[in-house]
């Protein structure tokens, strides 16, 4: 037909009426523009896979990823279907998303055995008990719903105590630590002696502690110590340090950021202490004891005593 003004039907042409002194298609026609001036009224296609000569037949029925596929360009007519990397869902062409991926609505969604999905959160999710495979192609049962880190839908999916729904996977609350069989979510401890059951709920917080089996709480490792409710890493001589604390040995100091024996101490030869003089004794420290010798009775030791 001819865009133009009009009086009645009968100055539009095919399968057009005069609407409001203008020529418009029938209704269940949609227009094809030939040239600005020129439309042509096209029937709309209802069924899907029904017979169109233009993508717009097609689009008007099942939206905008909709289009006329034919068999070879030159032909004229094709059949309704949808575009590439889109599918028919519930009277309409939608985008395809795999799982895991953004989505709009749910009907983005799809899997392989057309186990439920959902759009949660502006991604595509499996249904309760189910998860999504590597590739997210397709969702698969759950081996053990409900446990931290497998995929949920609601805090009510979550079955280990204290833990919620969180980006669709259970997760420990905040204050919470998974435990080492993955099966429960136990305290996090804050201080120094606090009741435990594994080493993880201790070093979460605090540095350098363990949870102690013979005291059941938070005790500081054996390359620690203890210092303001802390536990500071500590160093051996020729080892780095930031704190004069840290250096183990007696008789140490941190010097240069590096443990060293104190002024007037000399370090032994397995550098393991301290020998230090003063006032004609001989001080040997060492992470153990501390023996004060006098010069005399040290000589006594060292020298050994004439066979009879």
């Amino acid at each position: 037909i001819e865009y133009k003004r009009c009086s009645a039907d009968s100055d539009c042409g095919s399968n057009a009426r005069c609407s409001n002194n203008m020529c418009d298609c029938n209704t269940n026609f949609v227009t094809s523009r030939i040239d600005p001036n020129i439309i042509e009224c096209l029937e709309v296609v209802s069924n899907f896979g029904g017979t169109c000569d233009m993508d717009i037949q097609c689009k008007v029925k099942f939206g905008a990823n909709a289009e006329c596929k034919k068999v070879f360009s030159s032909t004229k007519s094709g059949k309704c279907g949808c575009q590439k990397n889109t599918h028919f869902q519930d009277g309409l062409c939608y985008e395809s998303v795999r799982i895991g991926g953004h989505c709009s609505v749910s009907d983005n969604c799809i899997s392989l055995s057309n186990v439920s999905t959902y759009c949660y959160e502006s991604k595509c999710v499996c249904a309760p008990n189910y998860e999504s495979n590597i590739d997210g192609t397709d969702c698969i049962p759950i081996k053990n719903i409900g446990d931290v880190g497998s995929q949920c839908f609601s805090n009510a999916t979550c079955n280990a105590h204290h833990s919620i729904c969180l980006s669709s996977i259970c997760h420990c609350k905040e204050g919470y630590v998974i435990n080492q069989n993955r099966t429960r979510c136990i305290i996090v401890a804050d201080q120094l002696g606090y009741a435990c059951e594994e080493d993880i709920q201790c070093s979460t917080l605090l540095h350098n502690t363990f949870c102690d089996p013979l005291v059941q709480g938070c005790q500081c490792t054996n390359s620690s110590r203890q210092l303001d409710n802390l536990c500071w890493t500590t160093s051996k001589l020729g080892e780095t340090c930031t704190h004069w604390w840290e250096c183990d040995i007696s008789g140490s100091i941190c010097s240069n950021k590096t443990c060293l024996c104190d002024k007037g101490y000399k370090m032994n030869t397995l550098k393991t202490s301290c020998i230090g003089m003063a006032s004609g004794r001989i001080v040997r420290y060492s992470p153990y004891l501390t023996f004060v010798l006098p010069l005399y009775l040290l000589v006594t030791i060292i020298m050994p005593l004439p066979l009879l």
